[in-house]
């Protein structure tokens, strides 16, 4: 009975290699900005240390507008507050995208084959106007906004964002509390709609395609709610005006597919009864997306 034996079976894992993984969103606001990494196998462990950075520098990326080729993008030191220093990965060209154009992205780096990736940047075609804003108290003292936005769609496939951004200030204290400074701060505002073309899964900011109203005038509602940190003027004398916007996106399709099955492979998780949901890339040899949108801005309020 205290006897027992063993035995060891030997199980031989595929090759991987590990292909590039690029993100990018080109829009009108600002020059060309691109992070690079790579990806792992499914059993790699590296993949808990994504979130400290571990982008690829030294590579090679050439960039054509549509077709010539319009230059290198250099390593570009960005900046990590939360952890001090600077994130490898991130590379820049002074460039400002123009609506209309395509840019493809040719990515080389050492030991990894080659990838390329495409985009064309929407047309500034698309009308829109903010019809009404009604508001109201919720019960955790926040102010909840219902706002009516109309967008007049031009004829074709088209594919749109929403988003809403609050642009505050947090109070930096010393030792003994006293207020030394504000810290200007950008946050996205929880929104939501229940309207026909928007799915249930896109929150934070909706995303959707015109296909039941192209070429017509669209309007729909969504809701928004934050706090308003008025006692920052009240309470500590802070001079300088905050400010909602609202972002109102055209997209590529490729921004469209990769942020919408990203969106409903998030709200499939934990479900042990549905099956996980590809990712949209549209990276030739690697992963990830190039992508873009047009991009028009509007403050709402300020505060």
């Amino acid at each position: 009975m205290l006897i027992s034996c063993e035995l060891t079976i030997d199980i031989e894992q595929p090759d991987f290699d590990a292909s590039l993984v690029v993100q990018t969103n080109l829009n009108n606001h600002e020059p060309l900005l691109l992070f690079l990494s790579q990806d792992y196998y499914i059993l790699d462990r590296a993949l808990e240390n994504y979130s400290d950075g571990n982008g690829l520098s030294g590579a090679d990326i050439s960039v054509f507008e549509n077709g010539e080729f319009i230059g290198l993008m250099e390593n570009y030191p960005f900046n990590n507050s939360l952890q001090g220093g600077t994130i490898d990965g991130f590379y820049s060209l002074e460039c400002r995208p123009q609506s209309g154009s395509t840019y493809r992205f040719e990515m080389e780096k050492e030991g990894f084959t080659k990838a390329i990736g495409e985009t064309k940047i929407p047309l500034e075609t698309f009308q829109y106007e903010i019809e009404e804003i009604n508001e109201s108290i919720n019960e955790w003292g926040g102010t909840d906004y219902r706002i009516e936005l109309s967008i007049d769609d031009p004829e074709g496939p088209n594919y749109y964002e929403v988003e809403v951004m609050q642009h505050t200030f947090q109070p930096v204290f010393d030792d003994f509390e006293n207020v030394v400074a504000f810290l200007p701060i950008t946050q996205g505002v929880y929104i939501r709609s229940e309207n026909i073309v928007i799915p249930e899964y896109q929150y934070d900011r909706l995303l959707f395609k015109d296909e039941l109203f192209d070429g017509k005038s669209f309007r729909f509602n969504f809701s928004a709610d934050f706090y308003l940190e008025n006692s920052l003027k009240e309470e500590y004398g802070l001079t300088e005006d905050s400010h909602v916007v609202v972002k109102i996106r055209s997209c590529s399709e490729e921004y469209f597919n990769y942020y919408n099955t990203a969106a409903l492979q998030n709200w499939n998780d934990g479900d042990p009864l549905v099956e996980p949901v590809p990712i949209f890339t549209n990276v030739q040899n690697g992963f990830g997306l190039v992508g873009s949108y047009f991009e028009r801005v509007d403050t709402i309020f300020t505060y």
